[in-house]
């Protein structure tokens, strides 16, 4: 069904890392902060959610999964996508106006907000698409397959209309950042149980790998500030939960958080890097590290569900 789109004024003040976003895989709304991620409300319709996107004010807004939302006014209300179901990533530029969503065969793009979507059939390519990342403008993209039996990546450099393969490994593709030019690129990856961070300085193009630690190891999630330079990683390491963090565009890591008690899940920062929140599981109740500090301090706000994804406005 298409729902007419309604227009809303946008917002004077809005700053970099004020307006935050998360969902969860379990059954839940969609919760939303618009103060840097110290408190949340609970909004749009209970859903099994996989992804959520969100545009550099926050005003545009996208959550997939088992059913797919959309908002153009800061995440108060929520409409339905006119695009398929069982959407697994979704990635949007810094305006909004370019959005791409993948499920495991299925590429869908807009160039409309997420009004009207285009769909590209990738069974041909013999893979499972899983998230999907782009550049502040939206012509630099790029999406992660785990395959059948190898991870690889394709990228787009026409703002989703047509993709090229350029790096196939033996490793598991976690997640991806990319940084808003499209020139810095950096994939979570495992092998074995060694922690690989795959990195390209050419928009995707060639890539190079720094390895990590060579744990029992679950990976959740990885992002980067607008210029690449600060990089968060998330990850459950010998059952600790740990956020690693770079600040030399992913050259270098170190153990910025270690929880005990919480099950790490997905991590964003802001453009500049300043403001980080990665979601947590404890029990029937969400945690989350809120810190405005590039990760030096933190506060815990806690909410009444387990998420898994969590999404920071990018002003630059």
């Amino acid at each position: 069904m298409l729902i007419r789109r309604r227009t809303y004024s946008n917002k004077i003040g809005i700053q970099d890392g004020q307006y935050q976003a998360a969902v969860a895989n379990t059954r839940s709304n969609i919760y939303i902060s618009e103060d840097f991620g110290l408190t949340w409300a609970a909004r749009g319709t209970e859903n099994y959610y996989n992804d959520i996107a969100i545009s550099s004010t926050g005003k545009y807004q996208t959550a997939v999964g088992s059913s797919n939302y959309r908002s153009d006014d800061y995440g108060l209300t929520w409409n339905t996508l006119n695009v398929s179901s069982s959407m697994h990533g979704i990635a949007m530029s810094s305006t909004g106006q370019y959005q791409t969503c993948v499920t495991s065969t299925q590429i869908a793009y807009s160039s409309d907000y997420g009004v009207w979507w285009t769909t590209i059939d990738i069974s041909d390519y013999n893979t499972i698409v899983s998230k999907v990342a782009m550049s502040s403008d939206g012509k630099y993209q790029s999406i992660l397959s785990t395959g059948y039996s190898n991870g690889c990546v394709y990228k787009s450099d026409n703002y989703g209309v047509t993709w090229t393969k350029v790096n196939s490994t033996s490793s598991t593709f976690i997640d991806i950042a990319v940084s808003s030019s499209g020139q810095y690129q950096s994939i979570a990856a495992k092998s074995g149980n060694t922690v690989i961070i795959y990195k390209s300085s050419d928009y995707g193009v060639t890539w190079t790998t720094v390895s990590m630690q060579s744990y029992s190891t679950t990976l959740r999630g990885i992002d980067m500030s607008s210029n690449g330079q600060y990089q968060y990683l998330s990850a459950v390491i010998d059952n600790y939960s740990n956020i690693y963090k770079s600040s030399d565009y992913g050259n270098n890591w170190d153990i910025n958080f270690v929880n005990t008690t919480n099950y790490i899940s997905g991590i964003a920062t802001s453009a500049t890097g300043k403001y980080v929140d990665a979601v947590f599981a404890n029990s029937s109740i969400g945690y989350i590290y809120n810190s405005n500090d590039y990760g030096v301090s933190h506060t815990s706000p806690v909410v009444s569900t387990n998420l898994s994804r969590i999404v920071i406005n990018k002003l630059i």
